[in-house]
């Protein structure tokens, strides 16, 4: 039995808030174009410090969402 499941390309992103806080983070850093491990890493400590706790609420918060509406879907296409 396959217990792999296709969601549909429309639906709520399902992903755990942290992919979606480094996915955030990474585009912050790239705009500042790092030329070396030492910017790299002066750039991400800099993005990092500017993380708001409620910046990590308000992720969590939209993933509870999602996830509510697709139980409430019974699994089907979200739009959120």
């Amino acid at each position: 039995m396959d217990d792999h499941v296709e969601f549909p390309a429309s639906s709520c992103d399902l992903a755990a808030p942290i992919e979606h806080l480094w996915a955030i983070l990474k585009r912050r850093v790239s705009t500042h174009g790092p030329r070396n491990r030492a910017d790299l890493r002066a750039f991400i400590t800099d993005e990092l410090n500017k993380v708001t706790p409620q910046m990590c609420t308000n992720l969590v918060e939209h993933f509870k969402k999602c996830m509510d509406e697709c139980i409430r879907l019974n699994g089907e296409v979200v739009k959120l």
